[in-house]
């Protein structure tokens, strides 16, 4: 958990403002449901041989009003049900909130095997029947035959996320189904040229965009 030295980091480098954010958005959510999502790892406290060649970013937790207000407009472009997926779940709560929404399995793959176990005991305080925690790089994980959405937090690097985008299109072609992607600290959104920019806002500097793939030209987005 966040302790009072941590907000004092917060504050000295941030301001007030920002501290009262971070109290708002992530020490509530805590509380309310008894999880432990709020608290940042840095990269000094990653295993080398998951940091290899720089190609991870370091845990941090998404706002809250960023997921639900992401979620909520993804399923109002959607028209179909669908799995959903976070690639670098982290501690689970964007797993969290996407099992209140209609998707037909969430699935989370997180690389880190310490975050991948906190995230487990933070599914297991809820009713989570319909999601799949994975431990593993996301390039080694198949990706579901009825993906609909993908959440990325700006979970690693170039290398990883062109692979990754490249990985979505082909499996999305093939099988003539649409995907959207929910796209929080858009960093490299470059990478996807072959994509529909749909809608974007920016809450307490987490810039947001949602990008919808569609084969053929196709209409219809698979969806919750």
């Amino acid at each position: 958990m966040t302790n009072l030295l941590d907000y004092r980091r917060i504050y000295q480098a941030h301001g007030f403002q920002r501290l009262i954010d971070e109290i708002r958005e992530n020490f509530l959510y805590d509380l309310i449901h008894g999880v432990d999502t709020q608290s940042y790892k840095p990269l000094s406290r990653y295993s080398t041989k998951h940091i290899s060649g720089n190609d991870i970013v370091q845990y941090q937790p998404v706002y809250t009003s960023v997921v639900r207000e992401s979620l909520r407009i993804a399923c109002t472009l959607t028209v179909r049900k669908c799995s959903f997926l976070d690639a670098g779940s982290g501690k689970g709560k964007v797993l969290l909130e996407a099992r209140k929404l209609g998707f037909e399995h969430i699935y989370g793959v997180e690389l880190d095997p310490e975050l991948h176990s906190i995230s487990k005991s933070n599914l297991a305080k809820h009713d989570c029947e319909r999601c799949t925690l994975i431990n593993a790089n996301v390039l080694d994980v198949p990706l579901p035959d009825d993906i609909g959405v993908i959440f990325l937090y700006h979970p690693f690097h170039e290398r990883i996320m062109k692979t990754f985008i490249d990985t979505i299109e082909r499996h999305c072609s093939e099988r003539k189904i649409a995907c959207l992607i929910i796209y929080v600290r858009p960093k490299y959104d470059a990478l996807l040229s072959n994509w529909r920019k749909l809608h974007e806002f920016s809450k307490y500097m987490q810039d947001t965009a949602v990008f919808g793939y569609y084969p053929d030209d196709q209409a219809e987005v698979t969806a919750c």
